[in-house]
Formats: structure tokens, C-alpha cells, sequence
């Protein structure tokens, strides 16, 4: 689950694809390589010495600044480099004319790294117009480390009029095409994919041609994963995979276990195991032979004598969550059991119990249950704020909504409130599609 909660950016896109499409490593280009490099290796942001990066800054050394900002990332590991880019960015166009945040391709690299800050789906505010009027100054420029800059920085807040912008590149830059189409697969506007098909009619040769449509299909589960649903797509309508996501959060990669792996799990001795398992099976209309082995397994536990694996707390709550899961994708009725557990497994100190809990009872919850899962997060570790949010926002919940506002509210720590705004923005179109304006 926690998976699909932060949006990667165009390095990790690039790694992802070096990674799991070794056929494609050749194409998937993280934003800087050297010119002459021939098989670039796998992206991984840098954590950046923050004293380091103001001393490049101040120094005059454009092509040192340059590399530096290429290489870090701007995410939460890397804040108080980011600031050191903030306060450069402030006093760039009072710097002398030779200095190194003068120059333009310094500039773009420093506007792609604040841009990368800016929490997906949330609105841009005044004083962000420089940053953006940069990136898109950049990105009709011909020299290839503004464009790289540029196109990175634009997929967090790109128009129609900036997806165009990005297509145009390969035209004058040929050999950013297939980075060109990696950037346009981070942008949750359903022209962005049309850019990407256009990109390869500018390819002339046949072999490269083939080889980048391969790459450029790989790129749509990607999409969907930075823009979490089909509907934050902008032009694109609530999916039909949007509405399994929505009522049963994805929990990893995998086509998920079988009813017979499912069967040899809760019969055996192994907790590890058959929570494994559990954690596996989705437990969506799809997996109705899944969904029943847990059943027949949670009824028999219930009346008879059990082994270790039944009798585990833990087990019983991934049993409850995903029967719970399973009755709100399917909008059928449940065994008043399955939400008694779940209760039991919320308010428990124990916290491996918490997150199955939330989920599950999220699921059927009542007004009694929402306050429940509030009043018990009050109590506990920050972390368990985000997930919470997340949970109250994918279910049509009485007051789900508003509690995770009031969760929201209470939290200080700033990056665990950027988690959860974006939890909220990112569900918003979704949660209105499926529970209605008034969100139930």
C-alpha cells in the first residue's frame, strides 16, 4: 500500500525501467548523462551536502553547480539543500552578471528542483509564476541541459500548452526523444500520452522506431502509478480500475495468491506465512475462490477449535480485512464478526495490528467507526496519521471525509503533512465519482 502513496519522479521513472525492463535499458535515460556515455547506468538522486551546494553556488563554478543539482534529489531527504537552492533563487537576479546563479542553466536546474517540491494535484500559488515562467523559458531552449531541466520541472505542473512544448523538443533535439516521452509519462493529462505517440513519428528509422513503441507501452503502468488513478488524468473519466483501487487499496506488485496457496496458508502452523498470504490476496470480486477459502477458513475458526495460525491476532485481522475489503468492492452484506474483530484489532496497543485494522474497517465503517479510528490515531506514532488519511478517503464512510481533515489538523510535522495533503488532493476527483459531491 504505502507504495502507491508517493509519486516518483522522472530519475526514478528512468531507474524503474533500467530495472525491471532490461530489454529497454538502453532508452530509459535518467535526466543527465554524460554526451558520450554509452550505456548509462541506473538514476538514484544523491543526498546532497547542503554546505557543499552553497559553496558551489557562491563560487562561480556553473558547471560544478550543474552537476550537483542534476544529481540531487529535492524530496524531504535533501530539505536543507533545497533550501540553500531557495535562497540562491531569491537573490539570482541581484547576483553580479558572471555569477553561477546567473546562469540559465543553473537557473533551470534550480527551478526544476523547487518545482519538485510542490505536492502533486495542489495549486500553484503567485509566488511560484517565476519558477514556472523559467521552466517554460527553458524548455524551448537549444541547449540540452535546460531542456532536461525544464521537462523534469514541467511534469509537476504542465499545461496542454507545456505538454506541446515537450513533444516539440525532438524535433530540434533529436536525442532527447526517448527522455521526452519518460517526462510525458509523469503527466496525468491524457494528451501527454498522445505527445508520447507523436514523439515516435518524428523517430525515421524503422529499428528505432520498434524499439521506443516497445518502451513507450511500458511507460502506461507507470503513468497510472504517478497519477494514482484514471480520473486524475485530466480528460480521463472514473475507471473501472479506479473503483477496485478505490474500495481495495493495491498492496503490492503481483498478480496476488491463489484460493489453494490461500488454503495451505491458514491450514498450516506458519503465521509469517499465511500473513504473507493474506497480504497477497486483494480480495476483490475477481478473487471469488480466494475470498472464500478465508471465509470458509474465518467461520471454521470461529466454532471450532484452532491451530496456531487461526488463533494468531494478527492473522484474524488480515482475515477480517480482507472479508471486510471484499464485501464493500462487491457492496454485499458481512458477518457482523468481521467488523467486531477489526474494532477490537484498532483499539489493540499492539501496533502491527493497526494498519490491517484501519483498512479493513475503513471499509464497512459506521460513524461510530470513523471517530473510532481518529480517537485511536491520537494515540499513536505521527506515522499512523498518513496511513489513517489515506484509509478515510478511499471509503464512502459517514464523516470519513471530515475526520481526515481532523487529522490533518492536529499533525505538525510538515513532511507528514505533505503526505497528507496529498493523500487527500490525489483522492479527491476519485472519492467525488464514486461516493458523490456529498461524499457518501
Amino acid at each position: 500500500m504505502m507504495e502507491m502513496k508517493t509519486r516518483l519522479n522522472g530519475t526514478q521513472v528512468a531507474t524503474l525501467f533500467l530495472a525491471g525492463f532490461s530489454c529497454l535499458s538502453a532508452f530509459a535515460l535518467p535526466p543527465v548523462v554524460e554526451p558520450r556515455a554509452a550505456t548509462p547506468a541506473p538514476f538514484k538522486p544523491q543526498v546532497q551536502d547542503p554546505q557543499e551546494l552553497e559553496r558551489v553556488l557562491n563560487s562561480g563554478d556553473s558547471a560544478q553547480a550543474v552537476r550537483l543539482l542534476s544529481h540531487m534529489g529535492c524530496g524531504p531527504p535533501n530539505a536543507a539543500s533545497v533550501e540553500v537552492v531557495e535562497r540562491a533563487w531569491q537573490r539570482r537576479e541581484s547576483a553580479s552578471p558572471d555569477s553561477t546563479t546567473r546562469d540559465p542553466v543553473v537557473t533551470a536546474w534550480m527551478a526544476k528542483c523547487l518545482a519538485e517540491r510542490w505536492p502533486q494535484f495542489s495549486s500553484r500559488q503567485p509566488a511560484d509564476e517565476p519558477v514556472v515562467a523559467k521552466l517554460r523559458e527553458a524548455i524551448v531552449s537549444n541547449n540540452p541541459e535546460e531542456v532536461r531541466a525544464a521537462a523534469a520541472g514541467l511534469t509537476h505542473i504542465a499545461t496542454a500548452e507545456d505538454v506541446q512544448a515537450i513533444v516539440a523538443v525532438p524535433t530540434r533535439l533529436p536525442a532527447l526523444g526517448r527522455l521526452m516521452a519518460v517526462e510525458l509519462s509523469q503527466i496525468c493529462r491524457a494528451d501527454a500520452a498522445d505527445g508520447i505517440a507523436k514523439i515516435l513519428e518524428t523517430v525515421a528509422d524503422a529499428h528505432e522506431r520498434a524499439s521506443m513503441d516497445s518502451f513507450a507501452k511500458g511507460l502506461a503502468p507507470v503513468r497510472r502509478l504517478n497519477c494514482r488513478f484514471d480520473v486524475n488524468i485530466v480528460g480521463n473519466p472514473v475507471s473501472a480500475a479506479d473503483r477496485e483501487d478505490f474500495w481495495v487499496p493495491p498492496h503490492g506488485p503481483g498478480a496476488g495468491a491463489t484460493a489453494q496457496e490461500v488454503t495451505a496458508a491458514l491450514g498450516s502452523s506458519n503465521i509469517d506465512s499465511a500473513r504473507k498470504v493474506l497480504w497477497e490476496l486483494r480480495c476483490l470480486p475477481s478473487e471469488q475462490a480466494g475470498i472464500a477459502a478465508v471465509r470458509t477458513a474465518w467461520q471454521t475458526e470461529g466454532s471450532t477449535p484452532s491451530g496456531p495460525v487461526g488463533r494468531d491476532p494478527s492473522v484474524r485481522t488480515e482475515m477480517a480485512m480482507c472479508l471486510a475489503e471484499a464485501a464493500a468492492a462487491s457492496h454485499s452484506t458481512f458477518d457482523p464478526s468481521i467488523a467486531t474483530e477489526l474494532r477490537k484489532a484498532v483499539k489493540d496497543s499492539d501496533d502491527r495490528y493497526l494498519m490491517p485494522a484501519m483498512e479493513g474497517l475503513s471499509r464497512i465503517a459506521t460513524a461510530a467507526d470513523v471517530q473510532l479510528i481518529v480517537d485511536v490515531v491520537k494515540q499513536r506514532r505521527t506515522f499512523f496519521s498518513d496511513i489513517a488519511v489515506f484509509d478515510l478517503r478511499t471509503t464512502c464512510a459517514p464523516g470519513a471525509a471530515e475526520a481526515a481533515d481532523q487529522i490533518r489538523e492536529r499533525v505538525k510535522d510538515l513532511q507528514v503533512r505533505d503526505r497528507i495533503d496529498y493523500q487527500i488532493k490525489s483522492t479527491e476527483r476519485v472519492r467525488e465519482g464514486i461516493c458523490g459531491k456529498d461524499g457518501n
